[in-house]
């Protein structure tokens, strides 16, 4: 159910923008959920290391959504 949630919210932040405000609102969505965990990790905000860690996790987090619904659907 998580994972819809999740989808659901990227669909909606996709929607009805403009390509600069969708980009706004990922960088801000991406900064609120995956950030704290790459300052833990010990990456220094606003450094290349740190924009890359949290884009890995993004990343990640997609493909288990994406799992995680594939394995729903059979």
């Amino acid at each position: 159910m998580g994972k819809l949630i999740f989808l659901s919210l990227i669909v909606s932040i996709v929607a009805c923008a403009t390509p600069e405000e969708r980009g706004v609102k990922m960088a801000k969505h991406i900064e609120r959920n995956f950030g704290p965990t790459c300052k833990e990790m010990g990456y220094q905000p606003d450094t290349d290391k740190y924009r890359e860690c949290e884009l890995s996790l993004f990343n990640a987090d997609i493909q288990r959504a994406g799992a995680a619904a594939a394995t729903m659907n059979k």
